[in-house]
């Protein structure tokens, strides 16, 4: 099978380099588009496989301190958490207990008042 193709500029043959859909030609410097019957996966070297190895490693690591760091993040947003039920569960009765002194007191005067009155 020819691995070569022509350039439609010069006409010159170009061996289709790995990893890519575009290159220049190598005569002329024309934009060519590398056919898809031709175009092929580039290859990892043994370096890219050993950094991308020692990035996962470095990745795990990085996770493990991330979730420490937010321990005490989420201990405060519990509490704040529970706060604000309690604060829920407390203002509408101690909004209660106010409205019915309000009304006690007044029932209370209104009935010294009258009392006087009389």
């Amino acid at each position: 099978m020819n691995k070569t193709f022509s350039c439609s500029a010069c006409g010159g043959t170009n061996k289709p380099q790995t990893g890519t859909s575009r290159m220049a030609c190598a005569y002329c410097g024309a934009n060519l588009n590398i056919p898809a019957h031709l175009q092929s996966a580039a290859t990892p070297s043994v370096e890219e496989k050993l950094q991308e190895a020692k990035t996962s490693l470095s990745l795990e690591n990085e996770a493990v301190n991330v979730l420490r760091q937010a321990q005490p993040i989420a201990a405060r947003a519990w509490n704040a958490f529970i706060f604000w039920n309690w604060l829920r569960w407390l203002l509408p009765a101690c909004l209660t207990l106010i409205a019915l002194g309000c009304v006690a007191l007044t029932l209370n005067f209104s009935f010294i008042w009258f009392n006087s009155i009389v």
